[in-house]
């Protein structure tokens, strides 16, 4: 495979990955997620993510304010913020490091 496909295909995963976490963290909006949920409600959609790339763009999307990641008794949360909550149901811009689905309809 080419090396520039290789690489648009790698960022195309990790933006389709970002609105995912934020689309499942909205879910449960009121308690957040636990990594392990995460994890299998990604496998029932077909994508799946290793413990590292959740938690890197988990980091990613806490540090656009668009998500709170928290740790207790040894577990990792997702909380999706107020933020969090506008981009996905399309009330702010969606920045283009996020893939958003609606924006191709």
């Amino acid at each position: 495979m080419d090396a520039q496909l290789e690489k648009t295909l790698a960022v195309a995963r990790r933006r389709n990955l970002r609105y995912r976490i934020l689309a499942v963290a909205d879910t449960a909006r009121d308690t957040g997620v636990d990594e392990q949920l995460m994890f299998r409600v990604l496998n029932d959609l077909e994508f799946e993510a290793s413990v590292k790339e959740l938690r890197n763009e988990a980091a990613f999307l806490e540090g656009k304010r668009f998500l709170d990641v928290s740790k207790e008794n040894g577990v990792q949360y997702y909380k999706i913020t107020s933020l969090g909550v506008e981009l996905v149901e399309g009330d702010i811009p969606c920045p283009k490091s996020i893939n958003h689905p609606g924006e191709y309809f």
